[in-house]
This record gives structure tokens, C-alpha cells and sequence, in this order.
């Protein structure tokens, strides 16, 4: 969206096409508008709705997993993922929550609360399994509080 009207016009139909052959194709819908970071990997191909905000970089993501908005009244509350996630087959991130870094969400996952940094998740509702014990730098507090202005673009 960024280029010259004129260049849109020419590149609008290709990206409409390019994107129903993946949806169709491969099973992932990824819009243009999910700002996606360096290395993310997409483990197994089929079912994936990613319409996060933002994904982080070396991000795995597994099969059948569903990232986006609770309901059609907040369009715009969309999951931010931080850096370094682990994202089980089958889970789900709604709403408007952020993933720290270096967490792992299990499989079969429902998220709808924020995770922290170097957190594991699981079940349905989601709930900590192991957190508190992450000695890395991103799991101080206050890096944390930056990292979620960064990641939500603030």
C-alpha cells in the first residue's frame, strides 16, 4: 500500500490472485496487513488464520492454528506475537493479547489472556504451566513493558 497509486493498480490484481492461491492452495490466510518478522517458520502447511497485529522473529508456527480477533464488535483487538514463540498445532490466540518472548503455547491451546516472556502455556482456557524461571535479559519486567510498546507499535 505504500507505493504509487498508479504501481497499485497494476499490483492489486496480482496480490488478489497470489493470495487466494495460498489460501486455496497451501490452507493459510496471511493478509498483507500482519506485519511479519524475520524467519518465521510455518511447520506443516493447512489451516492456518494468522491476523495478528505483529509476528515476531523466529517465530514456528504449527498446523490448524487460529491467530486473530475474539468477534466481529473489535476488528482491530488482533494478538501481538512477540520474538522466539513456539506456537503448538491447534491453538488459538484471540484477541487483543500479547505473547512474550521465548514462550512456548502448547497444542490445543486457547489463548486469550496475555502470556509473558519465557512463559509455557496450555489448555483450554490457557494457564501457566511453567513461568518465573526464565534467567534471559527479555524476561525482566520493565524489557517486557518496552517490548510490548514496541511490538503493538508505540
Amino acid at each position: 500500500m505504500a507505493r504509487p497509486k498508479v504501481l497499485r493498480l497494476f499490483l492489486t490484481p496480482i496480490y488478489r490472485i497470489m493470495y487466494k492461491l495460498t489460501q486455496f492452495l497451501c490452507g493459510i490466510d496471511l493478509p498483507y496487513t500482519v506485519r511479519v518478522g524475520r524467519r518465521v517458520k510455518l511447520e506443516h502447511f493447512g489451516g492456518m488464520i494468522l491476523v495478528a497485529q505483529s509476528i515476531g522473529n523466529d517465530v514456528i508456527i504449527r498446523q490448524n492454528t487460529t491467530i486473530g480477533i475474539k468477534g466481529t464488535s473489535s476488528l482491530e483487538d488482533r494478538p501481538v506475537i512477540g520474538n522466539r514463540v513456539d506456537i503448538g498445532a491447534g491453538a488459538v490466540i484471540l484477541g487483543p493479547v500479547h505473547i512474550g518472548s521465548d514462550s512456548i503455547i502448547g497444542a490445543n491451546s486457547v489463548v486469550v489472556d496475555d502470556v509473558l516472556s519465557g512463559t509455557v502455556v496450555g489448555g483450554v482456557p490457557a494457564k501457566v504451566i511453567r513461568g518465573g524461571t526464565c534467567q534471559l535479559p527479555c524476561c525482566d519486567p520493565q524489557v517486557q513493558q518496552t517490548e510490548r510498546r514496541m511490538l503493538a507499535g508505540g
